[in-house]
């Protein structure tokens, strides 16, 4: 089980510093529920933070937040896309093409076709 944080302010982020290490820090306090990974992404109007227990890529390709490669989708996954096999085979097909082995990055082209 994986842990999500996040930040996103009804306003822009002027102490982006804080707003980051805020998040952070309550990824800390979620460690125990996403012990192989803490990862976190800001773009100046939202921070969002996650802790991964990795489960089907084991590797680095799975950690989250998990973007597309033009960095245009971004997102933090906890969950199972029971068919992400067939749905990869699919988007395969039409051009995505994938880095690692994980639903999340299922998700993240899936949101784009």
């Amino acid at each position: 089980m994986c842990g999500i944080t996040g930040v996103l302010p009804s306003h822009s982020l002027e102490n982006h510093e804080d707003y980051q290490q805020h998040v952070m820090n309550m990824a800390r306090q979620l460690r125990h529920r996403g012990p192989d990974h803490q990862g976190i992404w800001s773009d100046g109007s939202a921070v969002l933070g996650a802790t991964r227990l990795a489960v089907q890529d084991l590797g680095p390709t799975g950690n989250q937040p998990m973007s597309d490669p033009e960095g245009q989708i971004h997102v933090v996954f906890n969950g199972e896309i029971y068919n992400y096999r067939a749905l990869r085979t699919e988007l395969e097909a039409a051009g995505f093409v994938f880095k690692g082995n994980c639903d999340t990055e299922v998700l993240v082209h899936g949101f784009l076709a």
